[in-house]
């Protein structure tokens, strides 16, 4: 009867004891490309017109990056038009060359054909 008492008093102590899980990963704020401080409007000084052209900067500065995402998206876009072009164009002469290969060969075995003497008859 004591064994069970010592098993059983073994096991609560094993699961009710504290685990130390410690959290190791540490997470890294992101490095922001505009101004996060915040400014109070109602402090002495801070006047509307002030707030403003801080505002209108910031959105500037906004539409700027993104005018010139949209612009690198039209350059790759025009880019990719011209590669296809090229490739379409190179097929088509590739094309030509074939067809104007074999109207070449057709021609010359045409030549050849009647430049050959024709076989003599037996009279």
């Amino acid at each position: 009867m004591t064994k069970y008492l010592i098993i059983l008093g073994a096991i609560v102590l094993t699961s009710c004891s504290k685990s130390n899980e410690a959290n190791t990963s540490v997470e890294l704020p992101e490095k922001l490309d505009y101004d996060t401080t915040a400014i109070d409007s109602f402090a002495p000084g801070a006047t509307p017109a002030n707030m403003a052209t801080k505002i209108i900067v910031v959105k500037d500065s906004a539409a700027e990056a993104k005018k010139k995402e949209l612009e690198t998206q039209i350059k790759d876009l025009e880019k990719k038009k011209k590669e296809e072009e090229k490739k379409k164009t190179d097929e088509k002469e590739k094309a030509k060359k074939t067809v104007s290969d074999k109207a070449k060969e057709k021609s010359k075995e045409e030549s050849s054909q009647t430049l050959s003497p024709a076989p003599p008859t037996a009279n």
